[in-house]
């Protein structure tokens, strides 16, 4: 699942790579992708929708289903994960917020985001995600996807919102080491120090230590595909 500001095609090269050892799907949040014409909704009603998705995934499959998360996406994985832990068996969460249980991460987006408020026009939106994923994956992109970026502008403030108030604290984090879900907090070998720091405080929380992704930043499905996808089959199990 994609995070802010960038579609379901983000993840087609990690999801091409996963498909030859399982069924993937990869999500479509509103204002994106095939649900571009949808408005962007509120994060509680954004768990609803996944917790839905997660439940057909496994009726339709008969096993729990593995969420992978990459930012926004992490972070709405987190969100479902504390509310529903039991929809899912592996949850790969790649750099979600973790509100002020991880307060210089915290800090650090939440201005970032009265920035972008304060700041009118698709362009500051553009900039808002370069900043996300750093100047050098901004500038990799071709001007396809940068051009899909500032096009969904509106969705991106609406989100950026959403999220910046997401709020969880240790406590809510160490009970997730109590159910029957193996929670894998990843991280991006280029990310920024407060992305380490996060990681490192979801993995302690529940028990695990935090991976390390070769190659890349927060942006891992464009940086480190393969590596991402790699990750996700030594956490699963399968060849």
């Amino acid at each position: 699942m994609h995070g802010v500001g960038f579609g379901p095609w983000v993840m087609d090269e990690v999801a091409s790579r996963l498909s030859s050892t399982c069924a993937v799907a990869v999500v479509d949040r509103p204002g994106y992708g095939s649900l571009a014409a949808e408005p962007a909704i509120d994060l509680d009603l954004g768990v609803e929708r996944l917790a839905s998705t997660l439940r057909c995934s496994a009726a339709h499959t008969g096993v729990a289903p593995v969420l992978v998360g990459v930012s926004g996406g992490a972070t709405l994985g987190l969100a479902v994960l504390l509310r529903y832990p039991h929809l899912v068996d592996v949850a790969v969460l790649h750099e979600p917020l973790l509100g002020p249980a991880a307060p210089a991460l915290h800090e650090a987006v939440t201005d970032a985001a009265a920035r972008l408020a304060a700041t009118p026009g698709c362009a500051a939106a553009a900039g808002f995600v370069a900043e996300l994923v750093g100047l050098t994956t901004w500038k990799a992109l071709s001007s396809t996807e940068r051009d899909g970026v500032l096009a969904v502008a509106d969705v991106i403030r609406a989100e950026v919102t959403a999220f910046v108030g997401f709020t969880v604290d240790l406590g809510d984090l160490e009970a997730l080491a109590a159910v029957p879900v193996s929670i894998v907090s990843s991280v991006g070998e280029h990310s920024a120090p407060t992305r380490h720091e996060a990681a490192a405080v979801l993995a302690a929380a529940v028990g695990v230590s935090p991976r390390v992704l070769a190659g890349s930043g927060h942006l891992a499905p464009a940086d480190a595909p393969d590596a991402l996808a790699d990750l996700v089959v030594d956490v699963v199990g399968r060849p």
